[in-house]
């Protein structure tokens, strides 16, 4: 039997008619065509994200079609606990205006038990030139909906910089922990985050901060050699790991609140 997982995408509720279609007839053909069953939360809770179960390959021609479909970028966010099975069959539109739904079913949550570990590595250089890898890297530290706490050697590409800073301004709790020397230097974005109100810290000692990992509402963790520069995506032969695995995320997060209470070395 072929492995499956379980992730959500974040896309605002008011496209969601646009993924279930009239009648519930796109959401069936997205179905069919990419082998995945998608979950659409009701309209009257406050939920947007989707939730989609299927192989990772298909997950992912799934989300390349709906970026498509939707002309926007869709985080993926890894799903950890259970999921509860959840389908309800609407009888009138009055749950999406504007769609004739009858006898449709169209929400499915699937899988009762716990999602499949979720591991991606990705390695850089991109091969070619395209910022095919960069592109998910940015997806992935950009899902985070309650906390993102940072603990990187440097920062100066200011594409990673901004999906931090926009994280921020959402309400997603940030944190950063960086090296104090790197944070000096020509191109650093650790100030100008600071200054933007993101809680920061920098270590006082004479030896180097050099951890290069980020947690990821706590149940998502990203970690390896890249150092979040433009020369380690462009350039350098470099590795970043994201995983879901509970007992790698608990450990990086306790490394994080260790070092975040030390006032000792961290100020």
């Amino acid at each position: 039997k072929e492995m499956t997982q379980t992730v959500k995408f974040n896309i605002a509720k008011k496209r969601h008619w646009e993924i279930i279609g009239k009648g519930g007839v796109t959401i069936k053909e997205l179905q069919n065509n990419y082998n995945v069953r998608i979950g659409v939360p009701p309209r009257e809770e406050e939920v947007q994200e989707i939730t989609v179960s299927g192989n990772q390959e298909d997950i992912d021609r799934l989300r390349v079609a709906l970026e498509h479909l939707l002309h926007l970028q869709i985080p993926e966010i890894p799903v950890t606990g259970e999921i509860t099975v959840k389908t309800t069959t609407h009888h009138s539109s009055h749950h999406h205006p504007g769609l004739d739904v009858t006898d449709t079913t169209i929400i499915t949550i699937w899988s009762d038990t716990p999602a499949e570990p979720f591991n991606k590595v990705l390695f850089f250089p991109d091969k070619g030139g395209v910022s095919h890898n960069m592109n998910k890297f940015l997806k992935y530290l950009g899902s985070a909906k309650k906390t993102l706490d940072i603990c990187v050697f440097t920062i100066t590409d200011d594409r990673i910089a901004q999906v931090i800073i926009d994280s921020h301004k959402r309400g997603v709790s940030v944190r950063i922990i960086s090296d104090n020397d790197q944070a000096e230097m020509l191109g650093s974005d650790f100030h100008r985050m600071k200054d933007l109100g993101i809680p920061s810290k920098l270590d006082v000692s004479p030896y180097h901060m050099h951890h290069k990992f980020a947690v990821v509402d706590k149940e998502a963790l990203i970690n390896g050699s890249f150092n979040w520069t433009r020369g380690a995506s462009d350039h350098n032969c470099e590795n970043v790991m994201i995983t879901n695995h509970p007992e790698f995320v608990k450990a990086f997060q306790e490394q994080f609140e260790n070092m975040w209470a030390n006032s000792q070395d961290f100020a």
